[in-house]
């Protein structure tokens, strides 16, 4: 799944198309619509259509249909990788849509930070995959600071023949739930950020960054985005992996490996006004001293006709210490964030089953998903004992571990090459025995709709080998059944090693907030 669907979210309403297929579903009146005091948005959508080739959705803010809205694609089809952008478009951009057939559904996720705030101008990251056939990420922005009062998704509009959704599409809208918000911290004047708050009662942080760096660098629009762990500001202990796309000038695919603190980018003062980096980052099992800490995010920002960078980066701090603090400021030591921007801690939410492997390692690991759970996401932090520095993640849902029941696309980075090719049922990469000691790779795994009887199950994942290979998989099983566990097993090497962690999380529901989707 993406990293951006790992917040904590609670489920607000869902639509789903019955009878006759559609032009237009969403959703209106979202301040009302949510809980009070919400910030941020999640959409998930599970849909066909009736044109006969897949494309992406489009996205329409408060129903604004001028050309003010701004993309970049980076995306895997067959195997190949490639990005672009699109600049003063009439509509968004959203998921990946299949055309109709028996069981097929397909799509992601859409993250909206700070829906509702009058000073940024509305960016948003996406993820999905037509099932086995296209993998995609996509920063996008309308260039519009209003407060989000309405989303409309239609299918791509641009057909012979009207498009529409077909029967049993469905959006879901979640809520990132700020009942699980450790601590945010607002820079009113020009500064930094330094986090020192780690619950005790919390296996893992999340970190929703919303900076703007504030200082001319002649070399970029944007900036770079460093953590520092424990006061630990030196490159020499950071490993990092990154995989996406900018326009440096031209448009290329990145897949840097690098030695340095960084874990994504922000916008800049020569950015467009009003524009902030979108980043969010994961660092799990931040108590789990057997193993060097690991993180893995997901991020972009509009930034002009520069940059436009959508990526991913996963890696790791080499050290096992406890973690004291983690601070955020730009690559440049001098520079500071302009007032303004926003970082917020949240822990995971609705956690409902958690194995950790014991001292005689594991050949697999089954976790059973509870009835009734929304959104379910499944949180891995592995490495397994092939003899090799690195290893596949493999899933067998229902205890079906047969390859020929699932097809699959993956895309992913090693140093300084990628690759996309059929992945079957893998869903992650993880160090092996050969790896240097003390990494753990880390990463989830999402099925959208995952107990509906309607469908074929639709899985999304995005896991790394925290500073090796870095992996996203866009999968489909071949089954309509409700899906009620997960099993997990290495590739190639015979068990998972002691402290590799399985947990399962889901969404809240909102019971008063009713069926209060409009089609």
């Amino acid at each position: 799944m993406s990293v951006i669907a790992t917040l904590p979210i609670v489920q607000v309403a869902e639509t789903k198309v019955t009878g006759s297929s559609q032009k237009q579903i969403g959703f209106n009146s979202l301040s009302t619509l949510v809980p009070a005091g919400t910030n941020h948005l999640i959409v998930e959508i599970s849909g066909a259509q009736t044109f006969d080739q897949r494309r992406f959705c489009e996205v329409v803010v408060n129903g604004d249909g001028a050309a003010k809205y701004h993309r970049r694609d980076f995306q895997a089809v067959s195997a190949k990788v490639s990005t672009r952008y699109n600049l003063d478009q009439p509509v968004g951009q959203g998921v990946d849509i299949v055309p109709a057939a028996a069981n097929e559904f397909s799509g992601g996720y859409l993250f909206f930070p700070y829906a509702f705030r009058t000073d940024n101008v509305k960016c948003w990251q996406t993820m999905g995959s037509s099932l086995e056939q296209r993998l995609h990420r996509h920063i996008c922005a309308w260039n519009d600071t209003s407060a989000i009062d309405s989303l409309a998704f239609r299918p791509w509009q641009k057909t012979p023949s009207p498009n529409l959704w077909a029967p049993g599409t469905t959006i879901t809208l979640f809520a990132v739930d700020e009942r699980r918000l450790i601590e945010e911290k607002v820079l009113t004047e020009d500064g930094n950020f330094a986090f020192t708050d780690f619950p005790a009662d919390e296996h893992h942080l999340v970190y929703l960054l919303h900076c703007r760096a504030n200082y001319v660098n002649a070399a970029y629009v944007g900036d770079r985005t460093y953590h520092v762990i424990n006061d630990d500001d030196g490159k020499n202990n950071y490993r990092v992996q990154r995989f996406g796309g900018e326009k440096i000038p031209n448009n290329v695919v990145l897949n840097e490996k690098f030695t340095e603190q960084r874990i994504g980018w922000s916008s800049a003062i020569d950015s467009p006004a009003d524009t902030f980096g979108s980043l969010v980052a994961i660092y799990p099992e931040y108590r789990k001293r057997r193993f060097f800490q690991p993180w893995i995010s997901q991020h972009g920002t509009f930034d002009k006709k520069t940059y436009i960078p959508v990526s991913q980066e996963n890696g790791c701090w080499r050290e096992t210490s406890d973690l004291t603090s983690i601070a955020f400021r730009p690559k440049d030591k001098a520079g500071l964030y302009s007032a303004g921007s926003r970082i917020g801690a949240y822990g995971l939410s609705g956690l409902a089953s958690r194995h950790v492997v014991g001292a005689e390692g594991a050949a697999s690991v089954t976790l059973d998903v509870p009835a009734g759970a929304k959104a379910l996401r499944c949180l891995v932090v592995a490495r397994t004992d092939a003899n090799d520095v690195e290893d596949r993640l493999l899933v067998a849902l229902n205890g079906d571990g047969a390859a020929s029941s699932y097809a699959g696309l993956r895309a992913s980075a090693r140093d300084k090459s990628h690759e996309a090719k059929a992945s079957a049922n893998e869903v992650g990469a993880l160090p092996g025995g050969t790896a240097p000691d003390s990494v753990f790779g880390c990463g989830t795994v999402a099925i959208p709709q995952h107990a509906a009887t309607d469908r074929h199950k639709h899985l999304l994942s995005t896991i790394g080998a925290a500073g090796g290979r870095l992996a996203l998989y866009g999968a489909r099983w071949k089954s309509t059944a409700p899906v009620t566990s997960l099993t997990f097993r290495p590739k190639n090497g015979s068990k998972f090693v002691e402290g590799s962690v399985f947990e399962f999380s889901f969404a809240d529901t909102l019971a008063e907030a009713g069926d209060a989707a409009i089609p």
